[in-house]
């Protein structure tokens, strides 16, 4: 008799190829501040930013590497959320991993970037929190005497502290409130000989920082 062996194999169907991964990418920018987003203006106040300020943007999705996440599949946007706001608008798009352009920021907030991503780049975003004063401009607007004449933008009805500086320190010298025109004003005095130095100031509020219209002086001449 002839033993026949039927020998066992294990039947199945070839499993398709795992999908590469994803290369990891990140916000960034050819600016040479390093700053994805950044003030273009000249300003005379001191401090932070004020309001109406232009900012310049220019994002850049890139790899580990440093190379660029080249790709029309994917879209980059920029967001913006103001102080007390909780809706991101929308402030630019494009498909790629470029954007730039310039937007202004009327009060302080968050500027985001997010990146969708595509079968080769992984998503990303980035925040970048800014803040933003109040305007303020001043002027004298008397003849014989000094008459402070302020405005403030944008719209504000509240106080104005008016700072004397007294050897080192700075002290208040006079609250005054704005008017429907957001303009205050006031007499101030003037020194026989030398110079009284001082400041406008605002405090916090509705989304703005302190506000600081820098040092102007009086002087009789």
């Amino acid at each position: 008799m002839i033993a026949t062996i039927l020998v066992g194999c294990a039947l199945g169907v070839a499993g398709a190829a795992p999908a590469s991964a994803q290369e990891a990418t990140v916000v960034s920018t050819y600016n040479s501040s390093g700053q994805w987003v950044e003030v273009s203006d000249y300003q005379q106040q001191p401090g932070v930013p004020v309001y109406g300020s232009q900012y310049y943007y220019n994002i850049v999705i890139q790899t580990a590497s440093g190379s660029a996440a080249i790709g029309t599949d994917a879209v980059t946007t920029l967001q913006q959320l103001d102080a007390g706001s909780s809706t991101w608008v929308t402030v630019a798009q494009a498909t790629g991993p470029y954007l730039s352009g310039y937007t202004k920021a009327l009060t302080s907030g968050t500027f985001r970037v997010t990146y969708s991503g595509n079968p080769n780049f992984a998503p990303t975003s980035a925040d970048a929190p800014y803040q933003v004063q109040r305007k303020v401009t001043v002027q004298n607007k008397g003849v014989r005497r000094v008459l402070l004449v302020g405005k403030v933008a944008p719209t504000y009805h509240g106080k104005v502290l008016i700072l004397k500086k007294a050897g080192k320190k700075w002290k208040t010298w006079k609250v005054l409130r704005t008017n429907k025109r957001s303009v205050f004003k006031t007499g101030l005095p003037a020194p026989r000989h030398g110079r009284y130095y001082w400041r406008a100031v605002i405090k916090p509020s509705g989304g703005f920082v302190a506000t600081d219209s820098g040092i102007f002086y009086t002087y009789k001449r």
